[in-house]
């Protein structure tokens, strides 16, 4: 065979080859999808509020507070209850006047002053219709709440002294 028929040959095996090895590009789209499901939580389960300074006197009342962080993506209510000592510090088998408020740019409408620790009546703190709506905006995701406790010798008379304590439990509802 001559060499232009041998490179005749060559040119005609090369064309056959397929398309691959000539080269090119193949482009597949993949589509991924997730869930995010509909949620409230507190950045933490546990947290401590610890008063700084003791009552002195009867006619002094001390506060102290914690700052919260509440994670929703639904519109979200929270609710308070008395957990130990039905919410009023207690120290054996004595109380001090104990109240509360829960603030924060979070809630559409936060206490302006603080709320009797009892459930008995309207307006008291663990009331069943005192409830707080989180003031929700689509794409925020995090709201600041605070948690503020007044404690006071109870009217006329001199608390004994010790260490008072007792918990309360806020729920968020979505």
């Amino acid at each position: 065979m001559s060499r232009k028929g041998l490179l005749s040959l060559l040119a005609a095996a090369c064309m056959m080859l397929p398309a691959v090895v000539r080269g090119g590009t193949s482009t597949d789209t993949v589509t991924v999808n997730g869930t995010v499901a509909a949620f409230a939580e507190w950045s933490a389960a546990t947290n401590t509020i610890n008063i700084a300074t003791p009552i002195s006197s009867v006619s002094v009342a001390q506060t102290g507070s914690v700052n919260l962080t509440l994670y929703a993506n639904a519109t979200t209510s929270i609710s308070a209850a008395g957990g130990t000592h039905a919410g009023i510090l207690t120290n054996g088998a004595y109380t001090l006047t104990t109240k509360y408020k829960l603030t924060g740019v979070g809630l559409a409408a936060p206490d302006a002053a603080y709320k009797l620790a009892d459930s008995a009546n309207a307006g008291e703190f663990f009331h069943s219709g005192n409830t707080y709506a989180i003031d929700y905006q689509a794409g925020t995701g995090s709201y600041a709440v605070t948690l503020s406790v007044q404690m006071s010798a109870p009217p006329g008379a001199a608390p004994e002294s010790g260490s008072y304590s007792c918990d309360v439990v806020l729920t968020a509802t979505f």
